[in-house]
């Protein structure tokens, strides 16, 4: 019987997936699908604070009459927790693949 070739598949330095050319296809697919989902998350994670910030600040400035101040406020409001989501979809990250 001839042995299938094994390839090595380095996601990165501390981690070497073994597989065979029939499971290849499979691997890949899987990191794939993980990365588009962890990239996704994030884009979530920073875009959703920011513009629900920045709509209630407009919202609050048409209603009390001052023009920027809230907006910009809120804005900074959603900043903040952009970076806090994000900084713990990333330490969660961290700690799972090590």
């Amino acid at each position: 019987m001839a042995s299938k070739k094994k390839k090595i598949l380095k996601l990165n330095p501390d981690q070497r997936y073994e597989v065979t050319q029939s499971e290849e296809p499979e691997v890949v697919k899987q990191i794939k699908i993980f990365s588009i989902g962890l990239a996704s998350e994030i884009g979530f994670s920073i875009a959703v604070p920011l513009v629900v910030g920045a709509l209630f600040g407009v919202w609050l400035d048409q209603q009390f009459g001052t023009r920027p101040k809230l907006t910009l406020s809120f804005l900074f409001v959603g900043i903040l927790l952009s970076g806090m989501s994000f900084g713990k979809i990333i330490s969660n990250y961290i700690k799972k693949n090590k």
